[in-house]
């Protein structure tokens, strides 16, 4: 399976979501009516489409932002490890990475799924900053060592991870300039180049089968752990709540376009001001009830490992706790789940698609 092969055909009446559209380029000049849809976006939803081509070499006169190019040779890449047999990917099973669940291959059915009682329908390779970085503690236990398809594009992984590190600090940075009252440390300065944190590339491979019916569905309803997620798709599939409707929305992916969600521990460290995005991946089925296979991207932003923040019900946190807690519940039965609101930030609501 080539790259071209994972680039999805766009049908333009699916992309008619309510959700904002923002503009990246927009954003970085400071112009007041980005800004200001920037921040609501966070506010209301905690999601929103970003034009990346925007910001693209004008002087060569392309349209395309390069990170999509890169995400095409990622897919490539992420082709060619899942092929990989099960045997050989479990030598980088996520578990042997520390308590942290930061790097490392993750099987299909680890999680609980998107329907009650089922288990989840992915498989996913973690790249995290630190092992790329080499900053301690880096939690590569097999460090250089890495599956062969993704240790000769180290470097295509590296740059990828910088470029979207970059968008995410300068969004970090606009919310903590406009915000009123400011944050009491701006949020760029809990995520400090070079600092240990759990930020990590997910690289997520949603499996086929014959029916939706499989026993391995999607990925369960959650809001995000770290700051950002910023997420590139092949095709459909993902889905967000939206507290004013209180439904489910579509979020095909759409050309020029990522799709940026919020997580708690921004939330948290903006007061409660911003909202976590909940969301999950349903199967993406065609006309013959065939669940497709399906890739996607997403880098996870999150702050450095001692920085602090309180929770909705007023607990105090560090970052690392934070996610230890966080992936905790990833990993417990749906009854486990439903007892606390560390999962969808709503006790009792697991937000489970009927299908």
């Amino acid at each position: 399976m080539g790259p071209s092969s994972l680039v999805p055909a766009f049908d333009l009446a699916e992309t008619s979501v309510p959700l904002l559209a923002l503009s990246l380029s927009g954003i970085a000049a400071g112009d007041a009516f980005e800004v200001e849809k920037f921040v609501e976006a966070c506010k209301t939803d905690g999601g929103f489409y970003l034009d990346l081509d925007e910001v693209s070499n004008r002087e060569s006169g392309t349209r395309h932002h390069p990170l999509f190019s890169m995400a095409e040779e990622i897919f490539q890449v992420a082709s060619e490890v899942f092929a990989m047999p099960l045997q050989e990917k479990s030598r980088w099973e996520m578990d042997q990475w520390g308590d942290l669940q930061i790097g490392g291959y993750k099987p299909a059915g680890k999680h609980s799924g998107v329907c009650r009682g089922k288990r989840d329908g992915f498989e996913n390779f973690l790249v995290p900053l630190n092992a790329i970085f080499d900053i301690n503690p880096n939690p590569n236990p097999r460090h250089p060592q890495w599956p062969s398809p993704l240790s000769l594009r180290l470097d295509l992984i590296k740059e990828f991870e910088t470029s979207c590190q970059r968008i995410a600090l300068l969004l970090l940075s606009t919310l903590s300039n406009i915000l009123i009252p400011p944050p009491n440390i701006p949020f760029q300065h809990l995520h400090r180049e070079g600092q240990p944190s759990t930020t990590s590339l997910a690289i997520l491979r949603y499996l086929p089968s014959a029916s939706r019916a499989s026993d391995q569905v999607g990925h369960m309803a959650h809001t995000d752990v770290g700051s950002l997620t910023l997420i590139f798709a092949s095709s459909a599939g993902l889905q967000v709540f939206r507290p004013s409707t209180s439904s489910w929305v579509s979020v095909p992916p759409r050309p020029g376009s990522i799709f940026v969600n919020v997580g708690d521990s921004l939330r948290f460290m903006s007061g409660k001001r911003l909202t976590s995005c909940l969301h999950r991946v349903v199967p993406n089925t065609g006309l013959s009830g065939a669940v497709a296979e399906r890739y996607s991207l997403a880098f996870f932003q999150r702050p450095e490992l001692s920085a602090r923040f309180v929770d909705s019900d007023g607990r105090e946190w560090i970052s690392e706790d934070w996610h230890r807690a966080k992936y905790k519940i990833f990993r417990a039965d749906n009854n486990e789940q439903t007892s606390t609101s560390l999962l969808t930030g709503k006790k009792g609501f697991l937000g489970e698609w009927q299908g």
